[in-house]
């Protein structure tokens, strides 16, 4: 309810300051694409929440508030008036592009005020933006930065790209450049494509933020996680720990190295035992028994097993599993500590 309000203040303040704002005279297919029900921005919000790995920003909860048909317009998180004077303070930053314009872009650049911007006209026939002249002063900004000319091939990486705005304007001005944008939301990024395509940019591309599929991953371990990992036999003994996993020339891994013995990594016994005579179990170890009577040190429920693999079952077991099962429990191997200690001592030959 509080974001539908805010939202709500938006679409009224944009109709009470200054500055003419309008969607403009779009094709059929614009104003069909340009909906919260296109399927390709359902696709896109999906994705991009699948593959978040952090919580996503404060915008987040705003996005099904912009009219994308006014995605270049006064919104939720774009401003482009103020409460006063907004008239007067947009013709001093105009006086000041044109003192910073070296590149003479205002004779380039020109603003159609479609998709709901506001504009101004200070000069007779040239429409005025905070678009357009935000785009004058950032490209005069890198030139002078770096130096380049309208005749020099350059590949420029957008990162954030709003709906495209910086693409479009760069790629407008200089014919050899090539823009590549990106963004984190959704809605820009499908709102960057669209307005990409419809500016014909055709050196300007949207680059959707890859998305990590983790399901591909379920069932894999994270190798950080599987070395320190306690190991026991089959007679519920503990018998040390891992220290190391050794892998061949392509990552697979050949063999893992036991610590026996030895408290607090001295005095202890390194063994390398291949990698297939290992069993790792997924669920927690746990003691079984009659309640409030002692348990047998060591001892650990009967419980499914993988030998050498990234793969786990699931049995029936006094505990139950981990939420996210991105490493097992506990190792198994075949061996007492005793035949451990009297095999040959692995060392890290140079």
């Amino acid at each position: 309810m509080k974001n539908a309000l805010s939202s709500s203040y938006w679409k009224l303040r944009s109709l009470l300051l200054p500055g003419r704002s309008r969607v403009g005279d779009l094709p059929p297919e614009a104003l069909r694409h340009l909906s919260h029900e296109n399927p390709q921005l359902k696709e896109l919000k999906d994705r991009y929440a699948s593959a978040t790995i952090l919580q996503h920003s404060f915008w987040a909860k705003w996005e099904k508030h912009v009219n994308l048909l006014k995605f270049r317009g006064e919104n939720d998180y774009l401003s482009q008036a103020y409460r006063k004077d907004t008239a007067r303070r947009y013709e001093l930053t105009f006086t000041y592009v044109e003192i910073a314009d070296d590149l003479h872009l205002l004779k380039i650049l020109n603003e159609d005020d479609l998709f709901g911007v506001k504009t101004w006209e200070f000069m007779p026939g040239k429409l005025v933006s905070r678009d357009l002249m935000d785009s004058i002063l950032e490209i005069t900004f890198l030139q002078k930065l770096l130096g380049f000319g309208f005749k020099d091939q350059m590949r420029v990486l957008d990162i954030g790209a709003g709906y495209g705005r910086y693409a479009h304007r760069f790629t407008t001005a200089f014919p050899h450049g090539f823009v590549t944008s990106i963004d984190a939301v959704a809605t820009s990024t499908f709102v960057s494509d669209f307005y990409l395509k419809f500016r014909q940019c055709d050196r300007a591309n949207m680059a959707p933020a890859a998305a990590s599929d983790t399901s591909s991953f379920q069932g894999n371990w994270r190798a950080s996680k599987v070395v320190g990992l306690s190991v026991y036999n089959d007679n519920n003994e503990s018998l040390g720990s891992i220290n190391d996993l050794l892998t061949d020339k392509n990552g697979n891994i050949k063999a893992v190295i036991i610590g026996v013995g030895g408290f607090l990594g001295v005095g202890e016994h390194l063994v390398a035992i291949p990698f297939e005579k290992v069993k790792f179990v997924n669920e927690p170890v746990a003691y079984t028994g009659a309640a409030n009577s002692p348990n047998p040190a060591g001892s650990r429920p009967a419980s499914s097993t993988t030998t050498g693999a990234a793969s786990t079952s699931t049995a029936p077991a006094a505990t139950a599993s981990k939420p996210n099962p991105w490493y097992p429990d506990h190792a198994m191997i075949s061996a007492t500590k005793d035949q451990l200690k009297a095999m040959p001592e692995f060392k890290y030959s140079t």
